[in-house]
């Protein structure tokens, strides 16, 4: 428990490589469980940190609901220092939700669902962008040593929150990110604070393929739980001291802190943009398009104001 300002915090529970070890692997809030694959009776599922993975093969029950295919399989433990528990027990006691295909939502056994059949995305949430103009590989996310023939997505985005004149940018990029950017922009009526989630085209030309929108859809919903001044700048805080995370590129924690405040809190508002070139909005298909109707509608649900796809023509 951590005592601040008067409010008491539960920070979150640490993975361990076993029930005795000392080795922290990290928080749990820091790592990805991805699905490898599922039937009706069993689930296999990698948990990823920054430089590790572990794969378990587990039987899906009514209670307890995760239990290992084999007994004696070595898992790793869930809690603190004095007091783990295997990470199927623990998933069994805090059952995650699950995401689908379609971004409905799995929440033990109720099925939320977030497609909106025959919706369309408004001109207002598809931004163009001549990416050849600005010299960008659409397929590079991230910038290659030794690549000087074009740009990558991370470095156009970065020069994006250069010209808007961003007072604060923090690049979280690396396993349990809040997004790949968080930027914040202070204007005379409105303080905006924006999440960036940038994912590099799966071809070398524009499209509408679904493998291009589903991790990067993903990961603009979950970046909905930190819309929260503690929560946030707790969590980028913690980031800031783990191996890989850039950081703060522009600015102090103190002036995102400050946008929070009960004199500014009234102007703040709340921006989640999907950089995805291999994206075309003259190509985009039906259901690659429902998927981003439902992440539009889950995003906003979440609390925020404005959602932008910067995409291909």
């Amino acid at each position: 428990m951590e005592e601040n300002q008067g409010v008491t915090s539960i920070s979150p529970p640490t993975v361990f490589a076993d029930a005795e070890s000392p080795t922290e692997l990290g928080e749990l809030c820091d790592l990805e469980i991805e699905i490898l694959s599922f039937d009706s009776s069993t689930i296999a599922l990698r948990l990823r940190g920054h430089d590790w993975s572990w794969d378990g093969e587990f039987a899906l029950q009514r209670y307890p609901a995760i239990q290992p295919l084999v007994a004696d399989e070595i898992q790793p433990f869930v809690g603190r220092s004095d007091d783990r528990v295997p990470i199927s027990e623990y998933l069994s006691e805090f059952v995650p939700q699950f995401l689908l295909e379609d971004f409905d939502i799995v929440d033990r056994d109720t099925l939320l669902e977030a497609n909106k059949a025959g919706e369309e995305l408004s001109a207002q949430t598809l931004a163009i962008i001549d990416w050849g103009a600005e010299k960008i590989n659409i397929e590079m996310e991230k910038p290659e040593v030794g690549y000087a023939k074009a740009l990558s997505i991370f470095d156009w985005t970065r020069s994006y929150l250069e010209k808007k004149d961003s007072v604060f940018v923090f690049n979280d990029d690396g396993a349990g990110e809040v997004a790949d950017f968080i930027s914040l922009e202070l204007g005379a009526d409105e303080n905006w604070i924006s999440f960036f989630h940038c994912k590099a085209s799966g071809a070398e030309y524009a499209g509408s393929r679904l493998q291009d929108i589903y991790d990067v859809s993903g990961q603009a919903i979950r970046s909905g739980i930190w819309l929260s001044n503690r929560r946030l700048i707790d969590q980028l805080k913690h980031r800031m001291g783990l191996p890989g995370i850039k950081g703060i590129e522009n600015g102090t924690l103190e002036m995102l802190s400050n946008a929070f405040s009960p004199a500014n809190f009234q102007k703040l508002r709340f921006r989640n943009v999907i950089v995805q070139p291999g994206l075309s909005a003259s190509k985009l298909k039906e259901r690659p398009e429902q998927v981003l109707v439902a992440t539009k509608h889950s995003v906003v649900a979440a609390g925020f104001h404005e959602f932008l796809i910067f995409c291909s023509k």
